[in-house]
């Protein structure tokens, strides 16, 4: 259990799982914006 989800968290959570079960074929990528904020992707202000 993390208490933020966060990008750092994530990566934490990769290694450890390559530690211990080695390198994956492939790998999912959230693309529901879970890192980024997209009205400022736009260009606009929240």
């Amino acid at each position: 259990m993390v208490e933020n989800e966060n990008a750092f968290s994530y990566m934490d959570a990769a290694l450890e799982y390559i530690e211990r079960h080695g390198k994956r074929i492939a790998l999912y990528s959230d693309t529901q914006t879970v890192f980024r904020n997209p009205v400022a992707a736009q260009g606009a202000t929240p």
